[in-house]
């Protein structure tokens, strides 16, 4: 009996044991589980002891966060640790931590070792392990979120300035603007698009875009905005119905809204009113139908029609039909012509083009060429305006086209280009005339006026103004001192210096120009030109000591071309001075006396593009002053 108790006492024993090892078997693999989720864990983590705010622990993420060892934090006060710097702030945090056992802060500055300032979300928790009291602190980086919330702020605010901005733009615009959202409810429309279906703003807001159009358009815009989602843009001929029933054709383009993630959120529709084009198509849909089955009537409009009428094969550029007009015009039977193509009737070098427009009513597009040239059966060109549009006659798709004879248009305007250029050349020669009054008077300017001009126009040319502007400059070159006809030819003349008097009298001759040019109805400032071509960049000039850009460009070119040439040239109380000496006195005025962006065009015309003046320069004629 008592080996039995024995036995019984001693298989306790082990059943003790047993247990015992298996209880701190599963402790330790809770200990090495919560350890891992400590090491793992993506927020930061301090274990502080809550009777001496001692760190008795800190995980990986938050010595990374904030770039202090390990051995930095462990057995420091919370507020011994640089980033918790605000000893009398954390002490205070600590005290309450001891009266409540949790405390949260949303968004905390902490400054890590490096100096940068982190947003953390920052959560402590007091509770008890195994009869000690410790404090648990979770530390999240909340500045990622911050920044993207500021931006998030900044990018509102900014749309609200753009809608601002925009909204009055969008209001007014001749255009339809639809917004729908993902489930195809009206989110916004502007007055345009509400007038184009006959409703009030306030009538379509929030209405289902389905509710303004009949069943077969509902299936085609469902599939619109399916490719929509998908981020495809595109742009379909499209039926509405107005709120009195009616139908309005549109042009509709849509495009997909997304948010800032990408996602599809709805959809934007450009509506353009194309209902009196597509009237007009459906009338000549309607008459093409009655065309076909009415031979008779067929046969009488277009028959007896003035204009030339061929139809063609869009595919194989066949004719198919002529009517007598265009049989006229080009010289053709009309059973000649049913067996003749596209390329019989026009040149090479104008079938690339007719060719094109083909493709174009093929998508059923009308198209027009004006003036187009046709080849006659006799050789001879006749120039047509031919009006096109594509049609479906018997099954077959084909192009109709109105031909209208405008070759004695072609003529004519050919004729009136020549008489313009013969006008140019009238003007050209009034004005080499009119120059050629001073070189009369003066030998000593002869040539002087032309060189001045050519320089002028490569330096505009070198610029690259306008032809229009460079022509004017060209002409103003020509006339620039045709005042000096009032100056008299003994002072013009003279060998000397002038005095004071005669120069005054020498300077009169831009204002004595300018009266003479300003009758006179050219196309360009050639008066003003004229006029301001002694004027300087800083006010020293004359005759009305313009300040810079109140000097006209044309004006400021002349007044670089005319003191180069006059430089270059022989005077009589002193020799040439010389190309380099010329453009060595322009770069050192320039933007004093001479516009920068001239003086440069000028140096590179010589230095750069070689040029010389045409017109020889003689020791022994006078240049302008």
């Amino acid at each position: 009996m008592i080996k039995k108790k024995e036995s019984e006492k001693l298989h306790q024993q082990v059943t003790d044991l047993n247990n015992a090892e298996s209880m701190a078997h599963q402790l330790e693999t809770s200990e090495h589980r919560y350890r891992r989720l400590f090491e793992t864990a993506q927020d930061g983590i301090l274990i502080l002891d809550a009777t001496t705010a001692q760190i008795v622990d800190v995980n990986p993420f938050l010595i990374k966060m904030l770039g202090y060892s390990k051995e930095e934090f462990l057995g420091k006060k919370l507020w011994e640790v640089g980033s918790f710097r605000k000893v009398e702030t954390a002490k205070t945090a600590f005290e309450k931590l001891q009266d409540e056992h949790y405390i949260r802060y949303e968004d905390m500055p902490l400054e890590a070792n490096d100096g940068r300032l982190i947003s953390v979300e920052f959560v402590s928790n007091l509770y008890q392990v195994d009869g000690t009291s410790v404090i648990q602190c979770n530390i999240r980086d909340i500045t990622a979120r911050k920044e993207s919330e500021q931006a998030r702020r900044r990018a509102e605010e900014g749309l609200a300035r753009g809608e601002r901005k925009y909204s009055q733009l969008v209001e007014q615009m001749q255009e339809g603007v639809w917004i729908i959202d993902k489930d195809a409810h009206t989110s916004f429309v502007n007055p345009r698009t509400a007038k184009i279906l006959g409703f009030t703003v306030d009538e379509m807001q929030g209405k289902p875009l389905f509710s303004f159009m009949d069943e077969r358009g509902v299936e085609i815009v469902k599939r619109l905005l399916e490719r929509c989602s998908q981020g495809i843009v595109e742009q379909h001929d499209f039926e509405f119905i107005r709120k009195d029933g009616t139908r309005v054709y549109v042009i509709l383009e849509t495009s997909p809204m997304t948010d800032e993630t990408g996602n599809y959120v709805g959809a934007l529709g450009c509506v353009t009113d194309i209902t009196e084009r597509k009237q007009a198509e459906l009338a000549l849909k309607e008459s093409t139908k009655a065309l076909a089955a009415s031979e008779e009537k067929y046969s009488t409009i277009v028959e007896s029609a003035a204009e030339g009428i061929i139809i063609a094969d869009i595919e194989t550029k066949q004719f198919k039909y002529a009517n007598p007009a265009i049989s006229r015009m080009l010289g053709y039977s009309q059973q000649e012509l049913k067996g003749m193509a596209v390329g019989d009737i026009h040149p090479k070098e104008s079938l690339k083009h007719v060719l094109s427009e083909f493709e174009a009513q093929a998508k059923g597009e009308k198209t027009l060429s004006e003036g187009l040239p046709c080849l006659r059966k006799d050789g001879t060109l006749l120039y047509a305006d031919i009006n096109t549009s594509g049609a479906l006659l018997d099954g077959t798709k084909c192009s109709v086209g109105f031909f209208t004879n405008v070759t004695e248009r072609i003529r004519a305007e050919g004729e009136r280009r020549q008489n313009i250029e013969k006008l140019l050349k009238a003007l050209d020669t009034t004005i080499k005339v009119m120059a050629l009054t001073v070189e009369v008077r003066d030998p000593y300017t002869s040539g002087h006026q032309q060189r001045v001009s050519n320089l002028a126009t490569r330096i505009a040319q070198e610029m690259r103004l306008p032809m229009e502007q460079i022509e004017g400059t060209r002409i103003a070159g020509i006339l620039h001192d045709i005042g000096k006809m009032y100056v008299p030819s003994e002072i013009l003349s003279k060998p000397g210096r002038l005095t004071e008097t005669e120069f005054n009298m020498i300077k009169m001759h831009s204002q004595a120009a300018y009266d003479i040019l300003k009758i006179v109805e050219f196309p360009w400032p050639v008066a003003q030109a004229v006029l301001q071509h002694h004027e300087r960049m800083d006010g020293s000039g004359y005759p009305g000591h313009l300040l810079g850009k109140d000097i006209i460009l044309e004006a400021r070119i002349l007044a670089i071309a005319d003191t180069v040439e006059a430089m270059a040239s022989h005077r009589p109380y002193r020799p040439a001075l010389g190309i380099d000496k010329a453009l060595e006195e322009i770069s050192q005025k320039r933007g004093i006396l001479y516009d920068s962006e001239v003086v440069d065009a000028c140096l590179k015309v010589f230095n750069e593009k070689g040029f010389k003046f045409d017109v020889e320069i003689s020791d022994s004629k006078r240049a302008s002053t």
